[in-house]
């Protein structure tokens, strides 16, 4: 779990699937929230939330960040950036 902004990050193994999942929620908003979930290395999932202003994007471990950062994301935790 990471949090950033009044947002929160969890992210999730998925169950019969190689992949993962980010969901997101912000503070007490109840519609202001969303998941999305990926399989692969690298760049597994960007996704973007109806109430939450940034996009989210969830990388596997090792991943190199830099280009990403160049692009304007700012990374929350070592596989979780946002933008």
């Amino acid at each position: 779990m990471a949090e950033q902004d009044g947002v929160t990050y969890f992210i999730a193994r998925q169950d019969e699937d190689p992949g993962f999942c980010v969901i997101r929620a912000k503070g007490q908003d109840e519609a202001a929230w969303g998941t999305g979930c990926g399989t692969g290395t690298g760049r597994v999932i960007t996704n973007t939330t109806i109430g939450i202003t940034e996009s989210v994007t969830l990388v596997t471990d090792g991943y190199t960040t830099v280009d990403l950062e160049e692009e304007g994301w700012s990374k929350v935790s070592d596989n979780l950036l946002v933008r």
